[in-house]
């Protein structure tokens, strides 16, 4: 095993080749690891057969495993290894290279050389991610496979210095194939002529129907993956040496096309890839992930004969395809609310829980916060976000708070670093696995050390990373001040449970800040994000809650969409006080239906994300304009809380499971559950004149508690229980 790379390769949006040849006497099992400085695709005998390597932080790299099936005889190991040389969401900038592993193989003759075909620096996608590929396919031959030139390529050179990268931590990753349904058609004149001073204003500027004033020079199609979906997309054309060829991805269509423009960028973007047909038939696409809903694809050449084929769409995600949750709620519109959320949580699953995976492909921890919950509803699987756990502690600053970002670009929130506790805490409880809060222990008393530090009369003050607790919201002081007392009460639990010796002096500071809240919280009035948080602390007097409960109530209903007249959020940096978001709802909708207002949420809920709906969303939307994300797992809210509100099933924080219905005037409903640690449990009920009949049936050991009793199931019993109305 070793660290490789090649001589006179770029040292900025490099494409390197990388292959050896491995010669077995009889038909084996070849395990093959591999990592890479940012992508690598294996290739083994020409077929494309593994991807990656996955995330991690710099200094702790992770390796994918593959496990090959080959006969007898050579058989070609090829990668194609892309190192941007500039950061990303993905990963900071390391050395190129490719680590590799065949085992039983050491010594294997690994051969290497620039794969010049692809022109360096045309164009980033954007700041967040890597390079346009710009690729002319006449200077690639053949190299992935068999008795090509490539043969004859260079040694590959070692690269020193490297750390051996461990096991991957996460779920596998799938690569699913779907064929895009092809929407329109026709011929083109290109009105630009920029292709590589400004390729993505070039595409679009091209006239797709054409008026006869210029004869038409290329034709295009365009496609739909029915939602938006991160993958491999790839391109069936039939053209001349030397056609063009491009491909367009975007999260929706503007004036009817696709827009090769990422919203909200923060600099320029280009959300396309570019080749030089070789000639005749021949598959075009990326070899580095891109997404989109829809997908382009223009050939232009003129005077010649071609032909667009299928669009094949490798969709890459660590998400099941077929979750074992499910919920029927007898509301065609609710139903479709839960799956759209499941939808979402698949789009933004990959080797790493992401925002969203058009615009950044981030990793943010308050993404994970709301995804853990979306998971565990619908799959069950929170590996996921256990990477996310832990890379956040891995990336703590140098005062210990927990990155809100990483490991690419790291960035620190406080407002998500006061999460992270509870996320860990919740983590235990819905995986039924309790070992990061031993592994973490000591970042958490690091974390909860620099809320501590920063405690003052009025709550939190002080210099904080960025206190972001909600687009549109004012920086109140008050609000990032809560999110610090449930941050600090988590930590103690956590600190306690481990026997850390930090426990006494975390509990001691969440005491002082709950004092200090609920005084302020007492006398200030408060707004929408400062009541949902206080609600959520248990800071409020109980004869106060009503109000607190009805004023997160009424501030739903007095902003757009429900108050058509509302303003719109239709910028990171507008802030107001009517704004209402999908990430917020995971916080503030909970609070009035834990207080007998369930019927008013769940009504709440069918028309924010009807509304949704009805603008055709297929994933839900970063907030409630559509200039934003069109993909972004932190708006799932809906799926985890109806299933939770309306199965009645909630998980403790021990992990044990409590029944308490929480239906509003819903006269039935059904589905399935993951339980912590695996398993399932199916769940009924109905209402009739008299009283609800629930019934649920587990696969696994249950202990079910009710009020104070506890029901004990053994696997596939049925506990039967008349609840009142």
């Amino acid at each position: 095993m070793t660290h490789l790379w090649t001589n006179g390769a770029p040292e900025i949006d490099a494409h390197v080749g990388i292959r050896a040849v491995v010669d077995l006497p009889e038909r084996r099992r070849l395990v093959v690891r591999f990592s890479a400085s940012w992508w690598a695709v294996l290739h083994v005998d020409g077929e494309p057969v593994a991807e990656g390597p996955p995330r991690a932080p710099a200094g702790h790299p992770e390796h994918v495993e593959m496990a090959l099936d080959l006969g007898p005889g050579p058989h070609v190991l090829a990668f194609h290894v892309v190192h941007p040389g500039v950061p990303t969401e993905q990963a900071a900038v390391v050395a190129p290279h490719l680590w590799v592993e065949a085992e039983g193989h050491p010594d294997l003759d690994w051969r290497a050389a620039p794969l010049r075909a692809f022109r360096p620096r045309v164009r980033r996608v954007n700041d967040n991610l890597g390079f346009v590929e710009w690729c002319d396919m006449r200077e690639l031959p053949a190299w992935t496979g068999p008795g090509t030139a490539a043969d004859t390529w260079a040694p590959a050179v070692s690269v020193p210095g490297l750390p051996v990268p461990a096991p991957d931590m996460g779920p596998p990753v799938s690569l699913t194939p779907l064929t895009a349904v092809r929407v329109a058609r026709g011929e083109f004149v290109e009105r630009l002529l920029l292709p590589e001073d400004d390729p993505a204003a070039t595409v679009f500027a091209r006239q797709l129907a054409p008026d006869g004033q210029v004869p038409a020079q290329g034709v295009w199609a365009r496609f739909d993956l029915g939602r938006v979906r991160l993958g491999r997309p790839s391109a069936e054309i039939s053209a001349p040496p030397g056609a063009t060829v491009d491909l367009l991805y975007s999260e929706d269509l503007v004036d009817g096309r696709v827009t090769p423009w990422i919203s909200m960028s923060n600099g320029l973007s280009a959300n396309l890839d570019h080749y030089v047909a070789a000639g005749g038939q021949q598959r075009l696409g990326p070899v580095t992930p891109r997404a989109g809903r829809w997908v382009e694809v223009h050939v232009l050449a003129e005077g010649s004969p071609v032909h667009i084929g299928e669009l094949r769409f490798d969709e890459r995600s660590s998400a099941p395809a077929d979750p074992v949750g499910s919920l029927a709620t007898g509301s065609p519109g609710l139903d479709r609310i839960w799956q759209v959320g499941v939808d979402t949580l698949r789009a933004c699953s990959e080797d790493a829980l992401v925002d969203c995976p058009v615009r950044e492909r981030g990793q943010w921890l308050g993404d994970a916060v709301v995804g853990m919950e979306i998971a565990a509803v619908s799959h069950g699987d929170l590996r996921i976000v256990e990477r996310s756990l832990r890379m956040a502690a891995a990336c703590a600053d140098d005062d210990g708070f927990v990155a809100g970002q990483g490991p690419g670009a790291v960035r620190h929130l406080a407002s998500y670093s006061a999460l992270w506790p509870g996320a860990v805490l919740r983590h235990a409880a819905l995986s039924g696995s309790r070992k990061l809060l031993g592994e973490l222990a000591p970042a958490a008393a690091r974390n909860a050390a620099a809320f501590c530090a920063r405690l003052g009369p009025r709550g939190i003050e002080g210099p904080l990373p960025w206190p972001f607790v909600d687009w549109g919201a004012a920086d109140d002081g008050l609000s990032i001040s809560l999110q610090a007392l449930d941050g600090l009460d988590a930590s103690a639990r956590w600190l306690r449970e481990v026997g850390h010796s930090a426990t006494a002096a975390v509990d001691e500071a969440a005491a002082a800040l709950r004092e200090t809240l609920t005084r302020r919280t007492s006398a200030e009035p408060l707004g929408y994000h400062a009541a949902s948080l206080a609600l959520r602390a248990g800071v409020l007097p109980s004869s106060a809650e009503p109000a607190a409960v009805q004023l997160v109530l009424d501030h739903l209903d007095s902003c757009f969409p429900l108050d058509a007249t509302g303003p719109r959020l239709s910028s990171h940096l507008a802030t107001g006080e009517r704004f209402v978001t999908p990430y917020f709802l995971h916080f503030s909708l909970i609070e009035p239906a834990r207080r007998g207002r369930a019927h008013e949420v769940l009504e709440r809920i069918e028309e924010l994300y009807g509304w949704l709906l009805g603008q055709g969303a297929t994933t839900w939307w970063e907030n409630f304009d559509p200039r934003w994300s069109r993909c972004h797992q932190w708006s799932g809210t809906p799926t985890w809380l109806l299933s939770r509100m309306l199965l009645g099933l909630w998980v403790e924080p021990d992990g044990g499971l409590r029944l308490e219905l929480l239906a509003g005037e819903r006269t039935g409903a059904s589905g399935q559950l993951p339980l912590p640690g695996g398993g399932v449990v199916e769940v009924s009920w109905r209402r009739d004149d008299k009283a609800i009949r629930w019934s649920a049936r587990p696969t696994g050991h249950v202990e079910l508690r009710q009020g104070g009793l506890v029901h004990t199931l053994e696997p596939g019993a049925q506990l039967n229980l008349v609840l009142p109305m």
